[in-house]
C-alpha cells in the first residue's frame, strides 16, 4: 500500500431499536458512507434488519453506497419476552418495557466480541446504551453518543429545569 493513499475509515453505528432512533441513525450512516474511503456498518437485531435492508436496496438502485449490516441476536427468551419483541415500538405491557431494556444491556457481550474482531475506527452508539462507552474503551475505540433530540431542544430543556 502506498503511504500516501488514505486509509479506510470504518464507523459503526448502534442505534436503539425504535423507529425514531433507527431512521435518523440510518440517515447519518448514509452521510458517512457517501464519502470516499468511509465504510459504515449498522448493528441491529433480526426483526429490525428489514429497515436497513430496504434502505440498502433503494441505495443500490440509485448507485449510492451500501451500508453494512451486522445482526445481533436479541435475548428475548433470556429476559422473558416473547419471540420477536425486539422493539419498544411494539405493544409492550407495563412490565415488558423493563424486560426490553434489560435485553438491550445484555447486548454488551455481543458488541464487545464484534468490536474486538472488527476494530472499527469509531462507535456511534445510542444514548440508551451508556454501557457502550465502557465496551468501546476496552478496545481503545472512540465512542460518540447518538442523541436524537435537537441541540435547540436540549438547550431549552436545560433552561427550564
Amino acid at each position: 500500500m502506498n503511504v500516501h493513499e488514505p486509509q479506510e475509515l470504518h464507523v459503526v453505528f448502534f442505534p436503539f431499536m425504535g423507529q425514531g432512533h433507527m431512521i435518523p441513525t440510518l440517515d447519518i450512516a448514509r452521510l458517512f458512507s457517501a464519502h470516499d474511503n468511509v465504510k459504515a456498518t449498522i448493528i441491529t437485531t433480526p426483526l429490525n434488519k428489514a429497515t436497513f435492508t430496504k434502505a440498502n436496496e433503494e441505495s443500490e438502485k440509485i448507485g449510492d453506497p451500501v451500508i453494512n449490516i451486522e445482526v445481533f441476536k436479541f435475548p428475548t427468551k433470556e429476559v422473558g419476552l416473547p419471540d420477536g419483541y425486539e422493539s419498544p415500538d411494539l405493544s409492550l405491557g407495563v412490565g415488558m418495557i423493563q424486560k426490553f431494556f434489560k435485553g438491550t444491556e445484555m447486548l454488551s457481550e455481543q458488541l464487545e466480541e464484534y468490536l474486538e474482531k472488527v476494530r472499527p475506527n469509531c462507535l456511534v452508539a445510542d444514548m440508551f446504551f451508556p454501557w457502550a462507552t465502557d465496551s468501546a474503551a476496552k478496545f481503545d475505540i472512540p465512542r460518540l453518543v447518538f442523541h436524537g433530540i435537537s441541540y435547540f431542544a436540549l438547550c431549552a430543556q436545560e433552561i427550564i429545569t
